[in-house]
């Protein structure tokens, strides 16, 4: 018995239905890219809370730590304030965050379990 051929990736159609539930469109299982961010600017803050970046800055340290491990650490932050924020808000600030290199990252940031971030060492 062949199998069924699978029908193409519709990344738009995701992202419309996606887009009645969220303010950000997250399609987390592109079958050959893997997590698809459609959003206009990863660095946009009008949707986020201000005080997201200086709690990732916080929990953030000097020694490398996985991404996944640094999006746990304020997640439970958040959670102490209270502020209402996914993970995946979180993770959308990092990779803002390490584009205008407020945090160094190790490898693809958007691999959250293999890549590492720091803060920059300070300037002498």
């Amino acid at each position: 018995m062949a199998a069924t051929p699978r029908a193409p990736y519709d990344c738009a159609k995701a992202a419309a239905n996606a887009s009645a539930h969220s303010d950000h469109i997250v399609i987390p299982d592109h079958p050959l890219k893997g997590p698809c961010i459609l959003t206009s600017d990863p660095a946009d803050t009008t949707t986020v809370d201000p005080r997201l970046d200086g709690l990732i800055l916080e929990c953030a340290e000097g020694e490398w730590r996985k991404v996944a491990m640094l999006i746990a650490r304020v997640t439970d932050a958040a959670r102490a304030l209270p502020l209402d924020v996914t993970t995946q808000a979180i993770a959308t600030r990092i990779y803002a965050m390490t584009s205008d290199r407020r945090l160094e990252v190790q490898g693809n940031v958007r691999r959250w379990r293999a890549a590492e971030v720091r803060k920059p060492p300070a300037s002498a």
